[in-house]
């Protein structure tokens, strides 16, 4: 395909220096090459700035933009690099990308290619294209292992979870049109862009890994199978995802207080009764999860999501 349509890719760094060099190589060697990649590092203590700069005073498309007035953390980084971006550049087509993973040759291409043919069907609306994953080891070693996301993803659904990687997303402008901002409390800056995404037009599932998707020694450091070790990963896990919760519901309040006059009806009523339930108890939640269908994928899912919202509930009070 010609590279007539430019493409802009954001990247947030943080203590990078391992694997950074990896990502910035696999995207100069894209077979589409109409991009723009920004990084905006979020003060890393490491090289990874000195490493930023041998690529920005090597190649014109790549920049790095100054770190100023934000909270440390990966959402605020993205979030910030969105701002700039929107600000400053008359964007048509955006990509995120980690400083950790290695982008398949033609990532790009693919992903334009059928986010092109989406707005031949769906005109004028706001498009989000979104691919699998492959996970690679700390060491880049391929694992043979293949996340498959959901392929549909409904309104009441992304409520629940969010099924789409910012790293293998990519956005068409009229989504980017009626995304003002991602806010530094988003439970993730890809979880934002996808309730936007289903919410006014399409997220769109490319049912191919275009990009091999790292995992580190700390992501499973507490591996094990003593009692101790077992207990121990259970309740962080917990922890987490209680956490979790409670941020979630802070950017469902948020993202209705931002969009509920340009929301369908049912999806308006679905999101407020859903959100508010929360300040009634669980039963009602319960209810309210049942009626509009908020839900996880299988059954053993949701007995953990239901045991999630009476520990948030209990926590709360």
């Amino acid at each position: 395909m010609n590279n007539t349509a430019s493409i802009t890719i954001l990247m947030a760094t943080y203590n990078g220096e391992q694997y950074l060099v990896d990502q910035i190589e696999s995207i100069i060697n894209q077979t589409y090459t109409n991009w723009l990649l920004i990084i905006r590092d979020d003060h890393s203590t490491d090289t990874t700035v000195n490493i930023i700069n041998k690529y920005t005073t090597t190649y014109k498309n790549i920049i790095q933009i100054e770190n100023i007035g934000s909270s440390p953390g990966s959402v605020s980084n993205f979030g910030a690099l969105y701002t700039w971006a929107k600000n400053n550049l008359k964007l048509n087509y955006l990509m995120f990308c980690d400083q950790d993973d290695i982008w398949l040759f033609n990532k790009i291409e693919i992903s334009l290619e059928n986010l092109l043919n989406k707005e031949k069907v769906y005109k004028n609306l706001p498009l989000l294209i979104y691919t699998d994953l492959e996970l690679i080891s700390e060491s880049g070693k391929k694992l043979n292992i293949r996340i498959n996301v959901l392929p549909e993803i409904t309104f009441n659904q992304i409520i629940a979870q969010n099924y789409c990687f910012g790293c293998t997303m990519m956005l068409n402008k009229e989504l980017i049109g009626i995304i003002d901002e991602i806010p530094a409390f988003a439970e993730n800056h890809d979880y934002w862009i996808a309730l936007v995404a289903i919410g006014f037009g399409h997220a769109i599932y490319l049912n191919e890994p275009v990009i091999l998707y790292r995992q580190h020694n700390n992501n499973v450091s507490s591996q094990g199978n003593s009692l101790k070790k077992r207990i121990k990963r259970y309740s962080k896990g917990l922890n987490m995802q209680i956490n979790s919760l409670g941020m979630r519901l802070i950017m469902l309040n948020y993202y209705y207080k931002v969009y509920n006059n340009q929301l369908s009806t049912n999806k308006k009523e679905m999101l407020i009764k859903y959100v508010t339930a929360y300040n009634e108890g669980f039963m009602t939640v319960l209810k309210s999860a049942i009626k509009y269908k908020i839900w996880r994928l299988n059954f053993l899912q949701n007995i953990g999501f239901l045991f999630i919202i009476v520990r948030y509930l209990w926590r709360r009070q």
